[in-house]
């Protein structure tokens, strides 16, 4: 009997512990909780572009501005631009940022602060990827997105997004994420001035647009 009984007290917990499962929105809601009034991020990515091309490097988000850097450039936005940077070339492409097509690195921690009652939203999915269907008061982010999240550590692994309007497709892989003041800080802006000593040239793609960009259309809070 007493044998009987330590068994059962040695494998109870274990099988308890097999048997606790999360649904997807169960997921969703705890990913969100353990993020839950935090907008600084870093770690390491493994970023797909829609165009083929893949990169593995380091990110930093805060908020809506971020930095990506890979062996060969990086990607800065403060906002309201958004610079690329390549090395090999010495080139600078400046341009307006643009949410719609924001990397998957940042729009992965948007959904920690996406509001499930105010959106229209339809998860699915199995207990560790969930399947979002989104749809936004604007044109910003219409779409789909895939979110797979560590059951264990309710960290993200990985984020697939597609957007509606512009066939978009980006994916990215997440690694030793940091948060809060655990995390690294970035360079959001860029002087072009600097650069330019060091030789690099610009394309200023921002030239004659408006600087009158609506709030939600350049981020979504």
């Amino acid at each position: 009997m007493k044998k009987t009984l330590l068994l059962l007290l040695i494998v109870m917990p274990f099988i308890s512990l097999q048997a606790q499962k999360y649904d997807p929105v169960t997921l969703m809601l705890a990913f969100q909780k353990k993020f839950e009034g935090i907008d600084n991020f870093s770690g390491n990515v493994h970023w797909k572009r829609q165009n083929g091309e893949a990169f593995t490097g380091k990110f930093v988000v805060q908020g809506e501005k971020y930095q990506i850097l890979w062996q060969d450039g990086e990607v800065r936005c403060d906002g309201m631009y958004e610079w690329e940077i390549i090395h090999r070339s010495k080139r600078i492409k400046k341009h307006f940022y643009d949410p719609l097509l924001a990397p998957a690195v940042v729009n992965i921690f948007r959904l920690v602060r996406l509001d499930l009652e105010a959106e229209v939203v339809q998860i699915g999915g199995t207990t560790d990827k969930i399947a979002l269907d989104i749809e936004f008061g604007s044109s910003v982010a219409q779409g789909s997105h895939r979110l797979v999240i560590d059951v264990k550590t309710l960290d993200p692994k990985s984020l697939m997004l597609m957007v509606d309007q512009e066939g978009y497709y980006e994916s990215a892989e997440f690694a030793e994420i940091k948060s809060g003041d655990r995390a690294k800080t970035g360079e959001f802006d860029l002087n072009f001035d600097e650069w330019k000593a060091k030789g690099y040239k610009l394309t200023d793609m921002a030239i004659g647009e408006s600087t009158s960009v609506w709030p939600e259309e350049r981020a979504l809070k």
